[in-house]
């Protein structure tokens, strides 16, 4: 016995209003935890010794070598590794 409970669209909109509205579908398991990606990534910045967090910047591309991201292209600049 599973005590995951499937939620439809409609319902899940409704109990979680917050949800994009792309969101179909989910599960909901009440022993499962909750993650907030805005507190881990500011518990992640605040961890780090040069963060930084660029406001309403958008990224339009990213560039890649033969060893993977050789920079990432926001509306604002281009950041090549060592910026993140």
């Amino acid at each position: 016995m599973t005590d995951a409970e499937y939620i439809g669209t409609h319902d899940l909109h409704k109990r979680f209003p917050f949800l994009a509205s792309r969101a179909l579908d989910a599960t909901f398991n009440i022993r499962d935890g909750w993650l907030s990606t805005h507190e881990a990534t500011y518990g992640f910045a605040k961890g780090a010794t040069d963060a930084r967090f660029f406001m309403k910047t958008s990224v339009t591309g990213i560039q890649t070598d033969s060893q993977g991201v050789s920079a990432v292209e926001t509306d604002k600049a281009s950041f090549p590794p060592g910026w993140w």
